[in-house]
């Protein structure tokens, strides 16, 4: 019976405290983000504008230039919005991968209003290992994009 109760103890500890994982967010034909929920509706990427809910940022250069057509890329966005957020507020992360490159482009914005949070440049090394390095969003970049923002 105590066997039990620890075995029972241990899968409930292991399962709370499980890592958080993101929602993929897919990409439709006319632009529509699929898979959030409804409060961030209408939600779609197109033409440099980023829509989520009642807000839209029409993409200053400091940020466009990660989806310039320019240099073909592959694109993956995820989600979190159940996360605690005490440290981190529900996010959408725009993963930019350049074709045949060894590095890609995460920007990571809020729902709630589309603030910058973090932008990463995150290098594959030969190891198949990944290595992070934050992109210094400028003062200038983030007065940008709040002009930038309905």
């Amino acid at each position: 019976m105590k066997c039990l109760f620890i075995f029972l103890a241990l899968m409930i500890f292991t399962h709370s405290s499980a890592a958080h994982e993101d929602m993929g967010i897919l990409l439709g034909p006319k632009g529509e983000l699929k898979g959030l929920p409804e409060q961030y509706l209408p939600a779609s990427l197109q033409n440099n504008k980023i829509t989520i809910g009642t807000h839209e940022l029409n993409m200053p250069e400091c940020v466009a230039k990660y989806f310039s057509s320019a240099v073909p890329y592959d694109l993956s966005i995820s989600s979190s919005w159940y996360h605690n957020k005490s440290t981190l507020p529900p996010y959408i992360n725009f993963n930019i991968k350049p074709k045949n490159k060894d590095f890609e482009f995460r920007l990571l914005f809020s729902l709630n209003d589309l603030s910058p949070i973090q932008f990463t440049i995150v290098t594959h090394t030969s190891q198949n290992e990944l290595s992070y390095h934050p992109l210094e969003i400028s003062k200038r970049c983030r007065i940008e994009i709040s002009n930038s923002t309905k």
